[in-house]
This record gives C-alpha cells, structure tokens and sequence, in this order.
C-alpha cells in the first residue's frame, strides 16, 4: 500500500477578473516602501510543514502569512497550489470545497493532479 500526501504550498487571491472593478488589493507596508503581494500564504519549507511561520518577512525563501484587502459583498477568487508526496504514484483529481459565512457563496472544484516538481 502507497499513502499519498497532500499538502497545502500555497494560496493567492485576488478578485473576480468578470467584474469591471475586481474589488481585491495588495496591502502595503506601513513606510510604503513594500507590497504584500500573492502568494499572500506560503509554506517554502521543503517538507510543506502546515504553517507559514518560517523565516524573516520579505526575507528570500521565508514563508508568507500576509494581508489582503477585499470589498465587502464581493468575489474572492483563492487560487490554491498543493504538492502530492510522492507524485510518480499518483495522478488523478483532487476534490477542493471550501467554507465562507453567513451566505457567501462557496464553489467546489475538481481539479485534475499534475507531479510536483
């Protein structure tokens, strides 16, 4: 038996691209000096440890739990990269369902698995 790992690399977001105003933005550092730009969550350690809690802010390789600004009432586009450990065994489609309140719509995707590099 192969037991298959999934784990979470990274999320970006960013607005709907149908709407004229998208309604997403980058925050920027209080000196204005740097964008937290996407990915906004990152885990760039080599195992993917669950967290981004690795490493200094802005520092080259360190992990990204940074802000982003959203209108209220409109739509979060949260584009998601995983790795699946080992990839040579695998290869097939991956359930995504997410959760959001109140009533915010939540789409569920079924997203073809390509090898990790």
């Amino acid at each position: 038996m192969t037991v298959i790992t999934i784990g979470l690399k990274q999320v970006s977001f960013s607005g709907d691209p149908g709407e004229e105003e998208p309604g997403c933005y980058d925050v920027r550092t209080d000196d204005n000096s740097a964008a937290y730009s996407g990915p906004q969550w990152q885990d760039n350690t080599n195992s993917l440890d669950g967290d981004a809690d690795d490493g200094v802010e802005f520092a080259q390789g360190a992990d990204r739990k940074w802000p982003v600004c959203f209108e209220r009432a409109k739509d979060l586009v949260a584009s998601v990269l995983m790795k699946v450990f080992p990839s040579v065994f695998w290869s097939g489609n991956v359930k995504i369902k997410g959760d959001g309140p109140g009533s915010r719509r939540v789409f569920l995707s079924s997203l073809p698995a390509r090898p990790s590099r």
